[in-house]
């Protein structure tokens, strides 16, 4: 919430924009979210009973906690220390302390992702294809708990970089920090996508504002990951060794425990083939330099180069698992909405909920893009 006041507090250049506004989307973007993710995280979540056991183990002092096979190393200790809150302060069982931590996190990262979007294009109904993605999203059913959340989070570092970017080094280095701060909170969840994304990212932003930059990210980022992740408290240098060590030999670890896995041509397609469009139209919009603004491209190159180095990690691993692409396919996924209503005037996009009324092509976009696609995936998950 602190980063979200900071970005509202700001003076957008555009008229458009309203505080006010952006503030009932945070919050209502956020009931619906807590909503949905709640019921679904209670009903089925994969790995669900290995996490909450972790939680149990850290809790109460398991060497079990420590088992590179299971929980440790990931390392999730954002659901860890939240988990642990619930758990102590108000007695709920540690699956449902679990449960709790993740759909706070998601809902919470989900709802700032919105706002940003209405902060970077306040006519369109961006925010409200964002909401729905990150909500609904297919992905979740096959996600692992620290995987579903670093989904979310790593959709709003990007959000969060085409922002900072536009702002040209203009505002207040207690921003960077903040963004530090979420990185921070990344790393705690996923230590490999974080890396991946992350420190690309930090180079782009030092790049464009200078060198100032840096101390307040990697303070933030170091206060982030240390205050959400418990492991540093009592054993600093071993849990760092240890992060390193689980992601350098991570697809021969599960190459000597498993066999090896392949992603099947079902799951390949129907895990990237919107993610496939999204870039598609980006390359074409940039190339044409049709692109509107309100998103940096070189952001967007970025994560473009990052998706890129990933998927070809997943080729070559001797385990392949789609959801390793789910943060930067979900990013894609996000920006689809925006890429294929560019050549649109700008009066289209906008929504009035007391007439209940979309302009036609937003429908289109909306109906015909997002969600029969989101339906299709879970139809290909439960009975593919």
């Amino acid at each position: 919430m602190a980063q979200l006041e900071g970005i509202v507090s700001c003076k957008p250049s555009n008229p458009d924009f309203s505080h006010a506004r952006a503030r009932s989307i945070f919050w209502k973007v956020f009931l619906f979210a807590f909503i949905i993710q709640l019921v679904r995280n209670s009903i089925f979540l994969t790995d669900h009973g290995m996490w909450a056991s972790q939680l149990r183990f850290f809790l109460t002092n398991d060497p079990r906690q420590f088992n590179f096979f299971a929980g440790y190393g990931h390392p999730g200790t954002t659901l860890i220390s939240l988990g642990s809150v619930f758990h102590v302060l108000f007695g709920v069982s540690y699956s449902n302390a679990l449960t709790l931590s993740l759909t706070v996190i998601i809902s919470g990262a989900t709802a700032a992702c919105a706002v940003l979007c209405y902060v970077l294009q306040p006519q369109s109904l961006w925010w409200f294809t964002t909401a729905f993605i990150l909500t609904l999203s297919r992905f979740y059913v096959k996600a692992t708990p620290p995987t579903a959340t670093v989904t979310a989070l790593t959709v709003l570092v990007a959000l969060a970089s085409c922002w900072l970017w536009k702002q040209d080094g203009k505002v207040s280095l207690w921003l960077y920090f903040l963004w530090g701060v979420l990185l921070g909170l990344s790393f705690s969840t996923r230590f490999d996508v974080t890396i991946l994304v992350g420190a690309p990212l930090l180079l782009l932003l030092t790049l464009r504002t200078g060198a100032r930059v840096i101390g307040p990210v990697l303070s933030g980022g170091l206060m982030g990951f240390f205050v959400s992740d418990p492991y540093l408290w009592f054993m600093p240098l071993q849990h760092i060794k240890d992060l390193i060590h689980n992601l350098l030999i991570h697809s021969s670890r599960n190459a000597g425990s498993y066999g090896r896995l392949s992603i099947s041509w079902l799951e390949w397609a129907h895990g990237t083939f919107l993610a496939a469009i999204s870039i598609a139209l980006f390359v074409y919009l940039q190339a044409r330099r049709r692109l509107k603004n309100s998103v940096p491209p070189q952001v967007l190159l970025v994560l473009l180069g990052c998706t890129l180095v990933t998927l070809t990690l997943l080729i070559i691993s001797k385990v392949q698992a789609m959801r390793y692409m789910y943060p930067l396919i979900m990013s894609w996924e996000v920006f689809l909405p925006l890429f294929a209503l560019q050549d649109c005037p700008q009066t289209y996009g906008d929504i009035s909920f007391k007439s209940g009324r979309l302009d036609p092509k937003t429908a289109t976009v909306i109906m015909g893009f997002i969600i029969p696609t989101q339906i299709l995936g879970y139809c290909l998950i439960f009975f593919g």
